[in-house]
């Protein structure tokens, strides 16, 4: 049975939006220890905006046996790193926890989707896909009961609240094949991110369309 999570994993669109009448949010630097998909890409763009620089650090809590102690690494950090440690992070306190690992990997897709969408290479959204990967028995539990995971959107997107917006999408962005033709002929990445002026827009569209992809989850269930 494929699992429906809608927007999620899927509808990874970018949106156009207009300008915003409040001055824009300035573009948050990446710590060094944030970690993509896939190895970063520090020349592709421009300077003071650097990219992860330890690919292991995701790896290194990932293989960690001590749920426990990931949590208590984690839980100051959730604000600063990309959605991939949302999900590490929910992983962990589904092992605690199920509504609370329901209720993470919401954030953990909330957040991956509003930086996605600000990536102006469309192809760089793919790697969004990859990320329920991590999290293998959630996507179980979630085929097994959708409308507990549903009931997890509003706390969730209460959680996601707090988040800052304007965290640095390039640990997604450097994914598309713009950066990857880019690096291969020696190039950086010129307007590689939208406007920050469009960026609170995108973030309320991502948090709308999760109220409506858990409401179709559970008016579906409901008929079944």
């Amino acid at each position: 049975m494929r699992w429906r999570l809608g927007w999620v994993v899927a509808e990874l669109l970018l949106v156009g939006c207009g300008p915003m009448r409040s001055p824009p949010p300035q573009l948050q630097p990446l710590a060094q220890d944030q970690y993509i998909l896939m190895a970063p890409l520090p020349r592709l763009l421009a300077p003071g905006q650097p990219v992860p620089g330890d690919p292991d650090e995701l790896m290194r809590l990932h293989d960690n046996p001590d749920g426990a102690a990931v949590i208590a690494e984690l839980t100051p950090r959730l604000r600063d790193v990309p959605p991939n440690y949302l999900y590490e992070y929910a992983r962990r306190m589904f092992e605690v926890n199920a509504a609370e690992g329901f209720k993470w990997f919401w954030v953990g897709s909330v957040r991956a989707r509003y930086d996605a969408l600000r990536c102006t290479d469309t192809t760089s959204h793919q790697g969004a896909l990859f990320l329920p990967q991590l999290t293998p028995d959630i996507v179980k539990a979630i085929q097994a009961d959708e409308m507990a995971f549903a009931r997890q959107i509003e706390p969730a997107l209460a959680e996601e609240a707090t988040f800052p917006v304007n965290t640095n999408p390039a640990w997604i962005c450097v994914h598309g094949m713009k950066s990857y033709t880019a690096l291969r002929i020696g190039d950086k990445l010129p307007n590689w991110v939208i406007s920050e002026w469009d960026w609170p827009a995108v973030r309320q569209k991502v948090r709308t369309d999760a109220r409506i992809s858990a409401a179709k989850m559970l008016t579906d269930v409901s008929k079944k």
